[in-house]
């Protein structure tokens, strides 16, 4: 699991690789954070987009209970094909399509659109946060530890 970009979260060694002729993804549940964790880079292909829907619906179907609280992704992502729209199963038509993250079962796609419109329907309490950079990322970070450290000493 060599890496041409140093990323601020190292993926554990039980972490799920999907690798593709222009990515690199890694995907694992985070317990301490009760949260599932993505890195992205470069652009994502179609079976490797297939293996993460297939990888992803059985990760969540495995652990009914647990609810996803937070996605971290620093990497824009590039062009997306036609072909790896219809395997989300999303629907939408814009020619360029960042794949970011994944909520639950179905892989949340950023678009040049109004990312409300991706939203809607979802519960607004829940975070989803997309960074450009690694230090906004650890400052964000920090701070979501820091209030789930307080929540659980109530």
């Amino acid at each position: 699991m060599a890496s041409k970009t140093q990323h601020f979260i190292k993926p554990p060694s039980g972490a799920a690789h999907f690798g593709g002729e222009n990515c690199d993804v890694w995907v694992w549940w985070d317990d301490s954070a009760n949260a599932v964790r993505v890195i992205n880079k470069g652009i994502m292909d179609i079976s490797t987009a297939e293996k993460m829907w297939r990888w992803n619906v059985a990760l969540m179907e495995g652990r009914p209970e647990k609810k996803v609280d937070w996605i971290i992704d620093v990497h824009q992502m590039g062009k997306a094909n036609a072909k790896i729209r219809n395997v989300l199963k999303q629907g939408y038509s814009h020619s360029k399509v960042g794949i970011t993250a994944f909520i639950g079962a179905p892989l949340l796609m950023k678009a040049s659109i109004d990312l409300a419109t991706l939203f809607k329907g979802r519960d607004p309490e829940r975070p989803y946060e997309f960074f450009d950079n690694e230090e906004d990322a650890e400052k964000w970070l920090a701070e979501m530890k820091k209030k789930r450290d307080i929540g659980a000493k109530k």
